[in-house]
């Protein structure tokens, strides 16, 4: 059985919507040149990276650090031994995301929609069921979550391959996107691969393209909690180099969301499919020379590479149109994320105001790629204890992502509770008050008051409220802070994270309040809740 183009959409897709929502859009116009010199990210992206690995070898981290000559013969082996299948034409999956219709349907509804229906029972690959010439050598290996959307995913591969490979025919690249190209059967034929025959075939799919990985990432940084995008990451570090990843995503990485995300990356808290993937990446890892408590910190590094290898390849290209400028401050701001998650501030800062510059350069005062960076040089400033510096930031970028976004989209809530941070460690808690107030009406018209999204904005205040020292504003604290405890334990139970958090900033605001009778009930709550989580865990 083979399946054809029309078989599979009807007719093929001449191309979706560009990746990186505005900058797909630039880069598919070919827009005209936005004048001056070019900006060589050179020096300090590449300052960043150094900085990073001086810190990781005062650690003793253990970095994976392949020459390029090594990583071309690992490609040239895998390719050599086989036993992987190839990769889908960029053609066809162009013809897939038409076929799904609905552009927010999630990866694994499409698969479960267009893809099982046609391998179920063949014990193949859906690559496998191709007519001739729709699948070849693979030359970028996708790394994604499940929960992206399928259009999503498609529309980043387009773009990047569109850019880093202009004169390509989509119906002659190929790429190795493991819901297309891996078997549902296992090689006993009769269950699914075992977690071993998964990792093999991810190594040996890895090594055999000859591109890089290509992480199709979410703003927030959430796929990095996902133990295989882990294990793609740092099997791709290790046979190739971190500057053999690429991280693209539908919008511009959001600072402090990635940065948590990467510090609270623990390999075995990983969400995967069950505790047997899980635990087989994890010794997997060890095996491979990876510790386990490291990984956070090596993946943070990985990834400044990759990102300062994407801006060197954009500074390099000769190009100066406003497309190529405004993916280069794009590609800087990664670099910023990156770098300051890996601890070097100094480099953040500098790259942040790069990209900033470049960004306002290129587009403009007035448009929402300017707020994105600027928002990012904010948090970096913020980090760094350069508090006015990252008000004047804030008070420029928040009205500039309200009017391009909207004052209730997620990004400007969290621009605006980021804003009043910054105003409240300067002691401005009027201001400060105002603005998480605002933030907590549009919850509210949002979510409902019986809902965490609520009970977090109420948490913030109480929070300032302690803080200002007042009588008046700790009677607030305390009153606000029942409040939340109370829609926290209604909705997430009395022994999550968040409502023990709740609990022990009550019991904090007791003190604070001189409520003695408060503090001891308080506490006598948490240590009772706190002992029966311990033991439900030893269990």
């Amino acid at each position: 059985m083979t399946l054809s183009i029309a078989e599979q959409a009807g007719t093929a897709a001449g191309g979706l919507l560009g990746g990186f929502k505005k900058l797909g859009g630039l880069l598919g116009k070919g827009t005209a040149s936005s004048g001056g010199a070019q900006q060589s990210p050179a020096s300090a992206a590449t300052a960043a990276v150094e900085a990073a690995a001086e810190m990781a070898r005062a650690r003793g981290l253990a970095m994976p650090a392949p020459s390029a000559q090594l990583a071309a013969e690992a490609a040239s082996a895998a390719r050599a031994a086989g036993g992987v299948n190839p990769g889908v034409s960029l053609l066809v999956l162009q013809a897939l995301a038409e076929a799904a219709g609905d552009a927010d349907v999630p990866t694994s509804e499409f698969v479960a929609q267009h893809v099982t229906p046609v391998t179920e029972g063949t014990s193949k690959a859906y690559v496998e069921l191709l007519e001739e010439g729709q699948s070849g050598p693979a030359r970028l290996y996708v790394s994604h979550a499940k929960g992206m959307p399928w259009a999503d995913l498609v529309s980043i591969v387009d773009t990047y391959v569109s850019w880093k490979w202009p004169e390509a025919a989509h119906e002659d690249f190929f790429v190795w996107v493991d819901v297309l190209c891996r078997r549902a059967v296992g090689a006993s034929g009769t269950g699914p691969p075992s977690v071993a025959e998964l990792l093999n075939e991810t190594r040996r799919a890895i090594a055999a393209c000859d591109g890089p990985t290509l992480l199709c990432a979410d703003g927030d940084g959430a796929a990095l909690g996902l133990a295989w995008v882990q294990y793609e990451l740092w099997a791709t570090a290790r046979a190739k180099g971190g500057a053999h990843v690429r991280v693209m995503c539908e919008e511009v990485l959001t600072l402090g969301h990635v940065t948590r995300a990467l510090r609270d990356l623990k390999p075995r808290a990983a969400k995967a499919p069950d505790a047997e993937h899980v635990g087989a990446i994890v010794d997997e890892l060890r095996r491979e020379g990876g510790a386990e408590e490291d990984l956070h910190a090596v993946l943070a590094q990985v990834l400044l590479q990759a990102a300062n290898a994407e801006a060197q390849d954009l500074a390099s290209s000769g190009l100066q149109d406003q497309a190529t400028m405004a993916y280069l401050a794009s590609a800087l701001h990664k670099c910023a994320v990156f770098a300051s998650a890996c601890g070097v501030q100094g480099a953040a800062e500098e790259l942040g105001r790069q990209s900033t510059a470049l960004m306002r350069r290129t587009m403009g005062d007035d448009d929402g790629l300017v707020a994105a960076t600027r928002l990012g040089l904010a948090e970096v400033l913020l980090a760094s204890g350069k508090l006015e510096e990252a008000e004047a930031e804030y008070r420029a970028a928040v009205p500039l992502q309200a009017a391009t976004q909207g004052d209730d989209n997620p990004d400007t809530l969290r621009a605006v509770r980021q804003l009043a941070l910054c105003l409240k460690r300067q002691g401005k808690f009027a201001e400060a008050e105002a603005h998480y107030t605002s933030n907590l009406q549009y919850y509210e018209a949002l979510y409902g008051q019986h809902s965490t999204n609520y009970a977090a904005g109420l948490l913030h205040l109480v929070v300032l409220h302690a803080k200002s020292g007042t009588s008046e504003s700790t009677c607030k604290a305390s009153s606000l802070g029942e409040q939340a405890l109370s829609i926290n334990e209604a909705l997430l139970g009395p022994s999550h994270d968040t409502t023990l958090q709740s609990l022990q900033l009550c019991k904090n605001v007791a003190r604070k309040a001189g409520d003695r009778a408060a503090w001891d009930r308080h506490a006598a709550v948490l240590k009772e809740r706190v002992a029966a989580r311990a033991a439900e865990g030893s269990a």
